[in-house]
């Protein structure tokens, strides 16, 4: 059982934390995510150097947490979309995604960046372990879910691809039209296969 001390210790520890993400965020509306320095965070963030590194030992251990901390949010947003091929189901889920990147700027930066590799290896190894979670009650046979299966991870490295034009172009067109272009990508490669494909009901 924790004590009140700890448990104070424990909040202001994630007070700390969160303030430092917030600064990092922040600081990556205004300029290149590899310049970004611990003296900018600290100072962004109203920290102590010493508070800084009591949580990280330097930016690139920072960069990393940021990378897990939105691999982890887009996780739980996964958990509510469900691949049966409707379209407004894929709109819906597209552009949620879109407003996420639009709302933390290190992302797109990560995405357009030349060290994105990281971060998208990844971003598809998380979609990767989501399709056969997603997919094993929908279908009634090895064969089905392997066809499904394999057209997903096709549709995903489409989808990581419309991403990556639409953050490069600093996000010119609308959220709700790059969402209706993801789900018309998603669709395309999946539509056919819905057919052909035996549900379970």
């Amino acid at each position: 059982m924790e004590t009140g001390t700890q448990k104070k210790m424990d909040e202001r520890y994630r007070i700390v934390e969160e303030a430092i993400f917030g600064a990092f965020e922040r600081l990556a509306r205004e300029k290149e995510v590899g310049k970004i320095t611990v003296s900018d965070v600290i100072r962004q963030a109203g920290i102590a150097r010493g508070s800084f590194y009591n949580h990280y030992k330097d930016m690139p251990s920072l960069l990393a947490a940021m990378e897990d901390r939105t691999l982890h949010e887009i996780r739980e947003m996964l958990q509510s979309f469900h691949p049966n091929g409707h379209r407004q189901d894929c709109e819906m889920f597209f552009l949620s995604t879109c407003h996420y990147i639009e709302e933390h700027p290190y992302l797109a930066a990560v995405i357009t960046s030349v060290n994105a590799e990281s971060y998208i290896r990844k971003a598809l190894l998380l979609f990767h372990h989501y399709v056969p979670v997603a997919t094993k009650n929908l279908l009634q046979n090895a064969e089905s879910a392997t066809l499904l299966n394999y057209n997903i991870a096709y549709a995903i490295g489409g989808i990581m691809g419309i991403l990556h034009r639409w953050t490069s172009g600093n996000f010119k067109e609308p959220a709700e039209e790059v969402a209706r272009i993801a789900a018309n990508a998603y669709l395309f490669g999946m539509a056919p296969n819905y057919k052909a494909v035996k549900f379970q009901t």
